[in-house]
């Protein structure tokens, strides 16, 4: 797990320890898909990296 993973939900504790109950879910939330952004970040680099590649190899391929 990315380091930056364990800090969110390290300071999702603090969080947590200060906000009142109805808050609670959205907070909940927000790290939920913070983590998920920052865990797949590199994933998504790699992907388009690869399509981008892809898409100028076949490009390459029409020209004279």
């Amino acid at each position: 797990m990315p380091l930056e993973v364990l800090l969110a939900f390290s300071g999702a504790r603090v969080l947590l320890a200060l906000t009142p109950g109805p808050m609670m879910p959205l907070i909940l939330a927000s790290i939920a898909a913070l983590a998920t952004a920052i865990s797949l970040r590199g994933r998504l680099d790699r992907i388009l990296g690869a399509a981008t590649t892809q898409h100028r190899n076949q490009l390459v391929k029409f020209l004279p």
